[in-house]
């Protein structure tokens, strides 16, 4: 073997360790753009379930206040009953209310 072959053959073993590096290397970036896909869908599924909760929130709370205020409307309504003298200012006002109501619908 000469001086040239030796060269050659420790250059082409140096060249193939270099290959093998570059190759594992790629499996390793592959690998990592995986992870990163799997990460941003997570991200996206937490957002969407923060939304979720979000509306859940406003819901309940205009729940409760429609409820607080036919709750007023209530109190106004046996107030009003109870401050009548007769029956006919009874009958009298539940018209007024049901007026009142079926105009808003």
């Amino acid at each position: 073997m000469t001086i040239k072959q030796i060269f050659s053959l420790i250059g082409g073993g140096f060249l193939a360790f270099l290959f093998a590096i570059l190759g594992i290397q790629r499996k390793k970036i592959v690998k990592q753009k995986e992870e990163i896909k799997q990460q941003a869908a997570e991200i996206k599924t937490e957002k969407k379930k923060a939304e979720i909760k979000d509306l859940e929130v406003k819901a309940v709370k205009e729940v409760t206040e429609n409820e607080k205020k036919l709750e007023e409307k209530a109190d106004a309504i046996k107030t009003e009953i109870e401050k009548a003298d007769s029956d006919e200012d009874v009958i009298d006002s539940i018209n007024v209310m049901l007026d009142k109501f079926n105009r808003g619908l």
